[in-house]
């Protein structure tokens, strides 16, 4: 039974408010008629979203990821320190020299095989070429993780476009002993990230324009301090050492899972013939391939797993100190009410598809800000309550949402060191409009003419 729903087109001032009864446990209540009418005392009604059926094998190995993911949030609350430990680090660098070993090895293997067996046995020169063929696979891709973008100077913000931003990071560095970014990218995406880009390895901060306009100024501080706190931390896992062996470890297991695309395409031209013979041999190349493949599959997929595993506990580590930075320097509240907007991103969502389908001319940005700051609490607390059912996070490498405000709720609380006027963000704004622009013609299909006056 679903009883509102978000988006019925309402205006954003004035909301009609209607009496909502829990049909279970007798509970009333006001709810705006824009969001979902939904039970404050028993949770009747509040996710609207229908309920996908999990095969028991994915459910069970979700519940042990969020076991495990809430057992390290309670260990983590009371620790002194949230940087990974170094025996993981020394761990993911054993494990993924390994990695870059066997590919030595199959590359001298198979230079080896065409010197010594070419000239004596037929066999030599195509398994020496097989060998090569397969080391090209799993090679360390080093150029894509080292390369520049060619365009990155005209599509990003530096400090001689923006110096009142980069004035602001140049204050949150210097609080975190971090290094500056090289270069802000805007983007459309309802989130922010860091990463580092070059031979020279460039700081490059991405920050998301739906994100940045419907946060406060003591948001936008814990946001950027988030960001800036990731190099302080100098994780292993994400160091070009371990990423190289990830992609690899992916390549290898391409080549020698069973079930890849040799099997499926001998099924499909066999499994339609009536004949015995096509029928015996389509049942047994699956069980061949498995026999030859299956141990060296196994092999591969436990090492990647193990790095995995590496990788998602030092990670969410990771998100836990820089979420304790950026509370340093914005304040505890700021952080806290940093994650409780990052569960509206379903909300934004829709009110961008809402713009996308209006094509209004005036500043889409504005709009969606007010729509923000318009959702009543009992909406805030439902997305809330959504959040820790469902564990949303925004990736992988993330602890789920509710869990990073609940530690954040339960470490030492901070009243933050950096304060910024009405001033110095108006500033900001103005070296950010171009960019919003941009982002406005991109997403939303706003005419960049058009979008370009609003911001001007």
């Amino acid at each position: 039974m679903t009883i509102g729903q978000e988006g019925t087109g309402a205006p954003i001032g004035a909301p009609t408010l209607m009496t909502f009864g829990c049909p279970n446990c007798g509970w009333s209540g006001e709810f705006d008629d824009r969001f979902v009418q939904w039970c404050e005392s028993c949770g009747f009604n509040a996710d609207t979203a229908p309920e996908q059926p999990e095969k028991r094998r994915v459910a069970r190995r979700t519940a042990r990821a969020r076991a495990r993911a809430e057992q390290l949030c309670e260990q983590l609350t009371t620790a002194e320190d949230l940087r990974p430990t170094s025996a993981t680090g020394v761990a993911v660098t054993v494990l993924s020299t390994l990695v870059h070993l066997v590919t030595v090895a199959v590359v001298v293997g198979s230079v080896l095989a065409v010197k010594t067996w070419a000239s004596e046995y037929w066999w030599g020169w195509p398994l020496g070429v097989l060998g090569i063929l397969v080391a090209i696979a799993v090679r360390p891709q080093l150029w894509e993780i080292l390369r520049k973008p060619r365009d990155i100077d005209q599509n990003c913000l530096t400090r001689d476009k923006a110096p009142a931003l980069f004035g602001l990071l140049d204050r949150c560095a210097a609080q975190l002993t971090a290094p500056v970014p090289d270069y802000v990218l805007m983007d459309t995406r309802f989130n922010a990230a860091t990463r580092s880009i070059g031979l020279r390895r460039e700081k490059l901060l991405i920050l998301g324009v739906p994100l940045w306009v419907v946060l406060s100024g003591p948001e936008r501080v814990a946001l950027l301090s988030h960001e800036l706190g990731h190099h302080v931390n100098r994780d292993v896992t994400h160091g070009v050492w371990a990423t190289i062996a990830r992609r690899s470890l992916i390549e290898w297991i391409r080549i020698f899972n069973p079930r890849e695309s040799v099997r499926d395409r001998f099924a499909r031209r066999h499994l339609g013939r009536s004949g015995p013979l096509e029928s015996m041999a389509s049942a047994l190349v699956p069980a061949f391939l498995f026999v030859v493949c299956g141990p060296a599959f196994l092999l591969v997929l436990g090492c990647y797993v193990g790095l995995t595993r590496l990788d998602l506990r030092c990670g969410q580590r990771a998100e836990y100190l820089a979420d304790e930075l950026g509370a340093r320097l914005a304040s505890s509240a700021a952080a806290i009410s940093l994650t409780q907007r990052l569960a509206l991103a379903e909300s934004v969502a829709y009110f961008v598809r809402r713009l996308k389908s209006e094509r209004a001319k005036e500043d889409p940005w504005a709009r969606l800000r007010a729509y923000i700051d318009s959702i009543p609490e009992h909406e805030r607390r439902r997305r809330m309550l959504l959040d820790e059912r469902r564990g949303t996070r925004i990736d992988a490498t993330h602890p789920a949402n509710y869990l990073r405000r609940k530690m954040l709720e339960r470490r030492p609380q901070f009243p933050g060191t950096i304060e910024v006027d009405d001033a110095e963000w108006a500033a900001i704004d103005a070296e950010l409009r171009k960019y919003f622009a941009m982002a406005a013609h991109s997403l939303i299909g706003t005419p960049l003419n058009a979008a370009k006056r609003v911001a001007a």
